[in-house]
């Protein structure tokens, strides 16, 4: 079972490398992040949220799509074969609206 502080640097290290792979450019910043009472983290990069909820769900609001990732730690066979699935989901406002 992993430490609560364990689960929390999970989440700011999966939450930062995901950030890094979306940029184009390479820079940093300093971004503010919100922790809530169940150990969720929450980072606003350039006007994208991203939330990693302590049962490892990251989510991605660009104001239009809303993408969920499982992030959940490999275990058993996954950490042996190096490999697994995990569910995602996306829903975009944009797909609703008639033109």
């Amino acid at each position: 079972m992993l430490s609560q502080r364990s689960k929390l640097n999970f989440i700011i290290i999966v939450s930062l490398c995901i950030v890094n792979i979306l940029m184009t450019e390479s820079f940093f910043h300093s971004l503010p992040m919100a922790v809530n009472d169940k150990g969720g983290v929450t980072v606003n990069f350039d006007g994208i949220i991203f939330t990693l909820d302590s049962g490892f769900t990251l989510t991605v609001n660009d104001n239009d799509c809303k993408y969920k990732v499982d992030l959940t730690p490999p275990e058993g066979d996954e950490l042996t074969s190096k490999q697994g699935t995990r569910n995602g989901s996306i829903h975009c406002k944009s797909w609703s609206k008639t033109t």
